[in-house]
């Protein structure tokens, strides 16, 4: 999910057609995992704090980008824990539940209109002071 949002990003403020350009690769490089993590931690808040209140959708956020938000958490904190957590051990059934999950997400992101599409990734980049 991760790799597909910066996708998503640099197609947005770069260009598809840059793919392969050091400005592309510039703007997919730009965003860490942590920025990621906060914007969808603010997304799915009920009240957005004060400094994103003027950048949320006017109805709110769509379930489409609710669900994506989710999405990422939820894999992001399965991915720390396979990487940190010695004990671990996943199942080949958990890799393939990330693995729906995280393609139902993505498809998300491409299914949200283009206005609020651009709002979030708009974050990415912008964040708010």
């Amino acid at each position: 999910m991760f790799h597909g949002t910066l996708t998503a990003f640099s197609d947005e403020f770069i260009g598809f057609a840059e793919r392969g350009t050091t400005r592309y690769a510039l703007a997919y490089r730009s965003v860490d995992h942590r920025s990621i993590r906060e914007l969808c931690d603010e997304v799915g808040k009920a009240t957005p704090s004060g400094k994103y209140k003027p950048f949320t959708p006017a109805g709110g956020w769509s379930a489409d980008i609710l669900a994506f938000a989710a999405g990422l958490i939820s894999l992001q904190e399965k991915r720390h824990r396979a990487d940190y957590d010695p004990d671990y051990q996943p199942k080949q059934s958990d890799a393939m539940t990330a693995a729906r999950t995280a393609r139902s997400a993505l498809a998300r992101l491409t299914a949200i209109a283009a206005a609020e599409r651009k709002a979030f990734l708009a974050l990415l980049a912008f964040r708010p002071r």
